[in-house]
């Protein structure tokens, strides 16, 4: 079995730290932050092949995203399949022994770190164009917070970040964030309080920050709306007390 933590500590030299793995350890994610300020990453993806015996199978991908966790959804990042690393068509390669292990995984090393840089400097300029309007807008709206708490905000004191907020917010606001939060979307774990607060503080104040936008009405898994779930990753992504928050478990839908 490949194994998440050794192949981190091989990919150190290279700048890598593990941004998270799934708790049944199908998926490990490795980080690097390049001078662009974009998100290099390296995903392994581990299943089990149906066959007499089972077969473990393993394959990866490259990924450029500008938020380094969970959040790195459609909109913030965009991937590739390394095929080169694979020995089936589907995009996988079986493992069975020791020393298949040792192969790919030195096979993954000699290359993933210079092809997740390649194409960070293909595709991260057009992401970073396109993500443009949200980053500086989250940014805009981390400091309409930023004096609703005596020290940084993160999701430790969110929650009364959030008891703060309810005070200035109308009957609408409150029912934009509900509607929002209704919605079936990928979170951080135990990160309710967090959401809401990236929520509500978007709806409250999005006339201040964005005049030629307006969330009250908008749905977020609509994809005209995608924008609005630009934002409320990102900014979740931001608040997060670490990257993968936290680093071993899954996602809560």
């Amino acid at each position: 079995m490949i194994d998440a933590d050794h192949l981190g500590t091989l990919l150190l030299p290279f700048g890598f730290n593990i941004a998270y793995i799934e708790s049944d350890v199908t998926t490990v994610v490795y980080i690097r932050r390049n001078e662009l300020g974009i998100f290099e990453r390296l995903v392994v993806l581990r299943g089990t092949k149906r066959s007499k015996p089972p077969v473990e199978i393993i394959s990866a991908g490259v990924e450029c995203s500008i938020v380094p966790g969970r959040t790195a959804l459609k909109g913030l990042c965009i991937q590739k399949h390394l095929m080169v690393l694979s020995e089936e068509q589907q995009g996988w390669s079986e493992i069975r022994t020791d020393d298949q292990v040792r192969h790919w995984q030195s096979a993954f090393v000699a290359i993933a770190p210079e092809a997740v840089r390649e194409y960070a400097s293909e595709v991260g300029p057009e992401l970073l164009d396109k993500t443009a309007a949200a980053r500086i807008a989250v940014s805009k709206y981390l400091r309409k917070l930023t004096p609703l708490s005596a020290e940084s905000i993160n999701a430790e004191n969110v929650h009364g970040v959030l008891e703060k907020l309810f005070p200035d917010a109308t009957e609408e606001h409150i029912e934009s964030m509900n509607k929002v939060m209704k919605y079936p979307m990928i979170m951080i774990e135990d990160g309710k309080s967090l959401y809401e607060t990236v929520v509500l503080a978007i709806v409250r104040f999005c006339d201040e920050v964005e005049s030629q936008r307006n969330w009250l009405d908008m749905h977020p898994i609509a994809g005209r709306d995608r924008e609005l779930m630009v934002r409320i990753q990102l900014m979740a992504s931001l608040l997060a007390p670490e990257v993968g928050w936290p680093l071993r478990n899954g996602f809560v839908l």
